[in-house]
């Protein structure tokens, strides 16, 4: 078992199998039978590619692993790992325990006490942290073999990369044996030189641990046939340029405006700071608010509302009541609840938030109503440094602290209700400093969404109201708890600029330098919306306020009209993954939606790995399918899935217009083999559940809840609680019922598919800061829902995490791009670029890939490290194996097909069998009043053959006889079939190819007429014993040929 991290896989090697395919090629020619076991498998053109490594594993990872791969009981293990742990400098001190508890975990799992372990030191790096630490490490690792091996007579060997002496610079940083993408930069990873060389060292070390006799057959492996499972983190095979830059997205956000106009006159008695902006009917429009002291104590608002029809126009209508005591220094409306209406949030002065909740019932000339909440946050900074946006993204404020060098750290407003449930630590999403020194600057720092995407973007404003913008965008970068999830973040200029500020201020209508801002407002005054799906553009306003008389301001609403666009879209945007073609295994195809409906489709090429340049993909098919009627359609609202159960995707589209309403285009390309997808009359399905701002944030989804194989209609509510209508066999549909009750987890978090392989799909939880993910299983229908918190259907939670993220949960997917019907992880591995990487579920059950590759074995021709030369293990003697099958009547591939992949099948058999040492040597004996056909494996010093001895004669009479041979082919079926005898005859060496070879050919004899003769079963074992040079009998039971005292 190879175990291990990114060398041990094999990455950068040009065929991912890095040093295992040269090491199992040089145990084969020197004459072993070889088996490499592993819950993973890596490599093409490598038949035996399995193993139990995993890139960018550390120590503590790899005793997981193997935990899960304890079943196979291999008998030699070999070990490469801590490379991580050196770059990182994580655990370098607790190496020698660490590697330790991985040498007892092995040691200490059944039937694996005797595991021989081949430990490797690291390689040489440059890297700046490794360099060091891998010296340390490599000391423990000395000192851990010389332990476990002398004072615990363990079977441990070192494979030392970097020994004193000839062979120290056998893995130097100066020998070509490192990829070439690494050169001249950070050396971690091998060649195929450098694999190779690594090859020898492993295979040296393993020699000698033959020659000193400490190899011991492996104990029978530990077989499951479950056909479905629950999936395991760390569990999966690493395919890497799974999808590479496809897509588009809208670049960075380029500024320019139109202006200014006057859009409000407004006649006030004061001047001090008391206007606001806030969508209190809708959240396309901003309103105008005035805020002013009707009594002691009692605070209200003009308001003047949006004429929320493009013009942006103002009409005074009546007074709003707000039910909270808070000044204009702490007044804020923003979107605590994320139902796209403004509440209001006040800000203390030691930074505590005080909240009046929008019931949304305004209309018409009359305001909403307000209801107060009260506190929702302890402060975490006085008031000047509260800093209140929505970083994440998700439709609901957070809220930020400004620090002494402009950094704002962040804690996210977390639930689903009409409040805060918590507040969940980001740390500090925003590194950018402002403009102009000194801490009184810092008032410059604000967040709007001038882009319209629903996220806010980072401004910092001078005085005179020039502005520099940083967009914010969804970003794949893995995060944690307490940092995270990661922004990304563009540069936003004036168009035609590529430096300097994104809004020219206002500065040439002063008539001397005055610190404007406060009177400065981004607003969505006209709505304007330059891309499709995505809210208004916000306008630059300037609320100028003239003294007219003691007690009377002119304020003027001026206008910037926004006509910019850019920095909303990313090019994995409009991913999505279904198996337009309907595939035999279900395999997805890839479908690329653009922003306005129009679909791409990239087929899959049917490949499990590609390598070079080569696409995972077959070309492309533009435009595959478009709204009809030409007109607009959110991608987010068109969902792909198999409506009509024929085994391909079809088209649904959902209209949060119309209350979810579906309309559905069947695709008719299984049938038709072009691409067409025909509407049909839909049913009337309804979901009063409403969308969200997120990618993700959606109310309706469609997946295989039951077993009619049909798509079903989900209805899901913020906080997960869901429900559906079914989708039957015979077309008709449930009524909407609760199938999973509320859990406290996001909408916005949750993926729909199948995970265990059982047919039905699941419900993923994904987390957005790191990407892990965990499962409830599909438990079907539920005899009680009463029962089960009203829920029709169970869910099992399952153990742990199912999937590890290396990226940002919104970056994650989980669809099926193999052969098995299991949910793989693929991930966006760019923020810009759309590049991918998957890790593909294993299959359920036992799987074992076995067999020299193809052209048989052959010499791999190992470089030879100096001062290492190879040792030889015991000498040689003469035996023979031989089958006697005595019932020919029955076929029995199962011996033959178990000999050619290298299993101990005299051995295996005797333990199972017989526990005598009588029989140990020969049992079930022949009968020899039957005929026989004897089967005889001749040893040799470097290699084996398989030869027939001896065929009897047969007859079998007209059309069947007396008896009927179904393991004879008859020349003429009217004649007798006659085996004739062909002792002697080499069928098969033992060391070549068993490759596209039918074991019924392989094991038959044609005689001269045509006819064939096969093995068959119930064979008996015996041994021709010689002697060895130590005088020790001898035998051939194992594959191999050993010296050992009889049992």
């Amino acid at each position: 078992m190879p175990l291990g991290a990114s060398i041990m896989e094999g990455l950068k090697s040009s065929t991912h199998a890095g040093l295992r395919q040269p090491l199992r090629s040089a145990l084969r020619f020197g004459g072993w039978d070889v088996n490499m076991v592993g819950s993973r498998n890596h490599g093409t053109g490598f038949r035996d590619n399995d193993q139990e490594a995993q890139s960018g594993a550390k120590l503590n990872n790899v005793l997981a692993y193997f935990k899960g791969g304890k079943n196979f009981k291999p008998n030699i293990v070999i070990i490469n790992v801590g490379t991580n742990n050196a770059n990182d400098n994580d655990g370098v001190g607790q190496a020698y325990d660490l590697m330790d508890e991985i040498l007892n975990e092995i040691w200490n799992s059944p039937d694996m006490s005797q595991t021989c372990i081949i430990l490797s030191t690291l390689l040489p790096t440059n890297h700046g942290t490794g360099r060091t630490h891998r010296l340390t490490m490599n000391d423990a690792y000395r000192r851990l073999v010389q332990d476990r091996g002398v004072r615990d007579a363990k079977c441990i060997f070192l494979a030392d990369m970097e020994p004193e002496g000839a062979g120290k610079n056998f893995m130097g940083l100066s020998e070509n044996v490192w990829a070439e993408d690494e050169k001249g930069g950070t050396v971690i990873h091998p060649n195929d030189e450098g694999y190779r060389r690594m090859a020898y060292i492993f295979y040296a070390a393993i020699r000698r641990a033959l020659a000193a006799d400490r190899v011991k057959p492996a104990a029978p492996m530990t077989i499951s046939d479950n056909g479905f499972c629950d999936k395991i983190s760390g569990k999966g095979d690493y395919a890497a340029n799974t999808q590479k830059g496809s897509g588009e997205g809208d670049g960075t956000y380029s500024h320019s405006s139109q202006g200014p106009s006057i859009r409000a006159e407004i006649e006030s008695q004061w001047d001090r700071n008391q206007w606001r902006f806030a969508r209190l009917f809708n959240r396309q429009y901003d309103d105008l608010v005035g805020w002013y002291e009707f009594g002691p104590n009692d605070h209200r608002f003009g308001v003047w509302k949006n004429s929320a029809n493009g013009q942006g126009a103002y009409n005074k209508i009546g007074d709003l009541l707000g039910n909270i005591y808070c000044i204009p220094r702490g007044l804020h409306f923003a979107d605590v609840n994320g139902d796209g209406l403004d509440d209001i949030v006040c800000v203390s002065p030691t930074g505590d938030l005080h909240m009046s909740l929008n019931l949304g019932n305004g209309g018409g000339n009359t305001p909403p109503s307000f209801r107060y909440i009260g506190s929702i946050k302890t402060g975490e900074a006085p008031q000047d440094r509260i800093r209140l946006a929505d970083i994440d993204g998700d439709g609901r404020v957070d809220y930020g602290v400004v620090a002494d060098n402009g950094q704002v750290r962040f804690w996210r407003n977390g639930g689903t209700g009409e409040k805060p449930e918590y507040w969940q630590a980001l740390g500090v999403r925003s590194t950018m400093a402002p403009g102009d020194s000194g801490n009184a600057n810092l008032a410059g720092i604000r967040f709007a969404d001038i882009n319209g995407d629903g996220r806010d973007d980072w401004m910092y404003m001078r005085g005179d109201g020039r502005t520099t913008t940083y967009t914010n965008a969804r970003s794949c970068k893995k995060g944690r708890d307490g940092d995270g999830p990661h922004v990304a973040w563009r540069q936003a200029f004036l168009s035609g600029a590529s430096s300097g500020p994104s809004h020219g201020g206002i500065g040439y209508l002063q008539t001397q330098a005055e610190d404007w801002r406060s009177k400065i407002h981004f607003a969505r005054v006209y709505g304007t919306k330059p891309a499709f799906g995505n809210l208004g553009v916000q306008d630059y306003v300037y609320i100028k306020s003239e003294k007219v008389t003691d007690n009377n301001y002119k304020v003027t609403v001026n206008v910037w009209k926004n006509l910019g666009s850019g920095g909303t879209k990313l090019e994995a945007d409009g991913n999505k993954y279904c198996s337009m073609h309907g595939w035999d295994n279900g395999r997805s195809d890839y479908v690329w939606v653009h922003s306005d409906g129009r679909m791409d489709l990239y087929p899959h090429a049917g490949k499990r790995f590609v390598s070079g340049g080569e696409s995972y993909w077959s070309p492309w098919v533009p435009g595959f399918w478009r709204p009809p009627g030409g007109v607009q359609v959110d991608r987010r609202n068109l969902h792909l899935a198999d409506w009509d159960g024929d085994g391909a995707c079809d088209i649904m589209w959902v209209d949060p217009n119309r209350n979810n309403r579906v309309r559905v285009f069947i695709n008719k390309y299984p049938r038709d083999k072009r691409w067409v997808c025909e509407e049909i009359a839909a049913p009337d399905l309804q979901c009063n559940a409403k969308d969200g701002i997120g990618i993700h944030d959606v109310a309706v989804r469609f997946a295989q809840i039951n077993t009619s194989k049909k798509a079903d209609y989900l209805c899901i509510n913020p906080d997960g609680l869901v429900r559906a209508r079914m989708h039957g066999a015979d077309d008709g549909w449930s009524d909407m019922m609760q199938i999973k009750r509320a859990d406290g987890a996001d909408r916005a978090n949750l993926r729909f598919a199948d995970v265990n392989g059982d047919g039905l799909d699941d419900i993923i939880w994904v987390d957005k800061f790191t990407g892990d993910a965990s499962v409830w299983y599909n438990g079907g229908r539920h005899a009680n829902p009463s029962a089960n918190s009203g829920s029709y259907y169970i869910w099992r939670k399952g153990s742990g995490n199912a999937y590890g993220g290396s990226y940002a949960g919104t970056c994650q997917n989980f669809v099926n791009l193999d052969s098995n019907p299991r949910a793989d992880l693929h991930s966006i591995m760019g923020t810009w670029t759309n590049n991918a990487e998957t890790w593909y579920s294993p299959t359920c059950g036992f799987f074992d890939n076995r067999g020299d590759d193809e052209g048989g074995v052959r010499d791999p021709q190992l470089p030879i490290q100096p001062g290492n030369p190879l040792t030889n293990p015991a000498p040689k003697c003469v035996a023979a194996r031989t089958y006697v099958h005595s019932r020919i009547l029955i076929n029995d591939v199962i011996t033959m097909e178990l000999w050619a992949a290298g299993i101990k099948v005299c051995q295996r058999r005797a333990a199972e069998f017989f526990l005598d040492n009588e029989d140990y040597y020969q049992w079930d004996c022949p009968d020899l009043e039957n005929s026989e056909i004897i089967w005889e494996v001749g040893a040799r010093e470097n290699g084996k053959q398989i030869t027939i001895k001896s065929t009897l004669l047969y007859l079998l009479g007209d059309a069947g006889g007396l008896f009927s041979f179904p393991q004879f082919s008859w020349a003429n079926s009217h004649r007798p079939c006659v085996a004739k005898s062909t002792s002697g005859l080499v069928i098969q060496e033992y060391g070549t190819s068993m490759q596209n070879t039918n074991f019924e050919t392989w094991c038959g004899v044609f005689g001269d007429d045509g006819c064939q003769a096969e093995d068959s079963s119930f064979e008996s074992c015996s041994f021709t014993p010689d002697s060895c040079n130590n005088g020790e009998s001898c035998e051939l039971c194992d594959g191999k040929v050993t010296c050992d005292s009889p049992p």
